[in-house]
């Protein structure tokens, strides 16, 4: 259950950042159409603002998993609160892992209530068996 609450620490810091970043394009956005005289309100839709928060959603949660599984070698902040072990079984400098966990991560971010589901049924993130790979994890070994 460590793991679960470590996961959404993690997705809730992640939240926190894409708001600031979301917010920061819409008011570009808008300097942006008011220095080239657009009127704001006629032209955006809201399809337009939920797809730009949800591309804007994955590459924050993204580049959060990319550089705490880089630079903090897979120890995020709920990791870090919770006490949660990190890659035992594996050299997480491996870019190539770190990408595909990054990937999976961020797209299991987007369904969080899916994810969440799966994890109290199977008791493992919903992306675990996707990243878990003989070559690097030994079979039946943590990937957390």
């Amino acid at each position: 259950m460590k793991r679960f609450w470590a996961a959404a620490i993690d997705f809730i810091l992640s939240f926190m950042l894409n708001m600031v970043f979301f917010c920061l394009l819409i008011f570009c956005w808008k300097l942006l159409r008011v220095c080239a005289g657009v009127d704001w309100q006629n032209n955006v839709g809201l399809s337009w603002i939920v797809l730009l928060f949800l591309v804007s959603f994955f590459l924050v949660s993204f580049s959060y998993s990319v550089i705490f599984d880089y630079v903090f070698k897979g120890k995020t902040p709920g990791k870090m609160i919770m006490g949660c072990s990190v890659y035992s079984d594996m050299d997480v400098r491996n870019f190539k892992w770190i990408i595909k966990h990054a990937l999976f991560r961020s797209v299991a971010s987007l369904f969080y209530m899916i994810t969440v589901l799966y994890y109290f049924f199977t008791n493992e993130m919903i992306y675990d068996k996707a990243i878990r790979d003989k070559k690097y994890i030994g079979e039946g070994r943590s990937v957390y």
